[in-house]
């Protein structure tokens, strides 16, 4: 389904904001993901189950991350391995079956197997989540984001003792954002940076929020879980 097509434009469309603009404040989010997939699948709707294992065993593995810290490294390893393993059998198994066919004089048939739509930008959009779990040590709050309690990029929440993030949150009208899995502060300079400097920080994304901004900062996001840059764990706030 084109974004250009009439079942687009006419069907899907008003019906996917329709029921945006019906839910709940909390269920959008949920809304919205289930729009998504109900597209992905219009056109092989067989690729959809390929697509949710796929998401299902990257939020598995955070889920456990956060349940049993000290096999962190482990379960990183078994969703990569299961990420890229199914990515590969996708777009690599012909390939090398042809390639062990010439070597050896064999036969092994071919797989033939459709490429799933996408499955290279999802694998390595879960992929990335699953290292930011590990390296950033965020806990996978994708519920959250799904309830409508926080989003992707946002001021990041708050523990209990950060009493003096809390006020200056307060003071410099933070809150009238939901908080988000990562932020601006996360992206410049995160424990490399005093504790007023990320609350600046905070106050410039709400003063200065746009849509592009928020794509700037995943990307950056990205680039930073991968470098580990500013992240020392157990490191306090600098005064």
């Amino acid at each position: 389904m084109l974004f250009s097509s009439l079942p687009f434009l006419f069907y899907f469309l008003p019906c996917a904001l329709g029921l945006y603009f019906l839910v709940p404040g909390r269920l959008k989010n949920a809304a919205l993901l289930l729009c998504s997939l109900v597209f992905y699948a219009w056109g092989e709707p067989r690729f959809v189950l390929f697509m949710a294992a796929a998401i299902l065993q990257g939020y598995a593995a955070a889920r456990l991350m956060e349940r049993y810290p000290t096999r962190r490294r482990l379960l990183l390893t078994l969703s990569a391995v299961l990420s890229l393993g199914m990515l590969a059998y996708c777009k690599y198994a012909d390939f090398l079956i042809s390639g062990f066919n010439a070597v050896t004089g064999l036969s092994v048939p071919l797989l033939r197997m459709a490429l799933p739509i996408g499955i290279s930008f999802y694998t390595f959009q879960i992929l990335s989540y699953v290292i930011d779990v590990y390296r950033v040590d965020e806990l996978p709050q994708l519920w959250n984001i799904l309830k409508g309690d926080m989003s992707f990029v946002g001021p990041r929440p708050l523990i209990s003792s950060e009493i003096r993030a809390h006020r200056l949150r307060l003071e410099y009208g933070v809150y009238r954002f939901r908080p988000g899995l990562t932020g601006w502060a996360q992206v410049n300079g995160r424990d490399d940076i005093s504790l007023m400097k990320k609350m600046k920080l905070d106050k410039e994304y709400c003063d200065n929020w746009s849509i592009g901004l928020d794509l700037k900062i995943l990307w950056r996001s990205v680039e930073v879980c991968i470098k580990q840059e500013g992240f020392h764990e157990g490191k306090l706030h600098r005064r």
